[in-house]
């Protein structure tokens, strides 16, 4: 009998400390995510205060921050033209069914759907040193 006594304690043993070990690393799994989610809300408000920073002073001439400021605005540009090659590729697109289109077709040989063509007007922008700057703005025409 006392074998048998001896087997269940080593078995509640090993089963304690089995769950001692998956609470424990439940516990630890929690406070990872918690300091992971943490991180994260700190790096949107680094995030916030850098951008901040930069709209309060872009337009001063002297600024410690010049250089990163600049390579702000020459990414802001390349992302600005490679807007403009998405829309014009877009533009000579079938937005149904995405074939090429003649330049002054009215139907999508293809599918048949009706051609919209996009109007592009004239609105004025500032730029980083409050210069007019004029932009195309698209309006849809039917």
């Amino acid at each position: 009998m006392e074998f048998f006594k001896n087997i269940s304690e080593k078995i509640g043993d090993t089963m304690n400390n089995g769950k001692r070990f998956i609470d424990d690393k439940t516990r630890d799994m929690k406070m990872n995510n918690e300091i992971k989610s943490l991180n994260a809300e700190k790096e949107k408000v680094f995030a916030a205060l850098g951008k901040a920073y930069f709209e309060k002073y872009m337009l001063q001439e002297e600024n410690e921050f010049k250089d990163l400021m600049e390579k702000i605005f020459a990414i802001d540009e390349n992302i600005e033209e490679i807007n403009k090659k998405k829309e014009a590729i877009l533009a000579n697109r079938c937005k149904y069914c995405g074939a090429d289109l003649e330049p002054d077709a009215n139907f999508c040989t293809k599918c048949g759907h009706k051609v919209e063509r996009e109007e592009a007007t004239v609105v004025p922008e500032l730029d980083k040193e409050d210069n007019v700057v004029m932009q195309e703005e698209s309006e849809e025409v039917e």
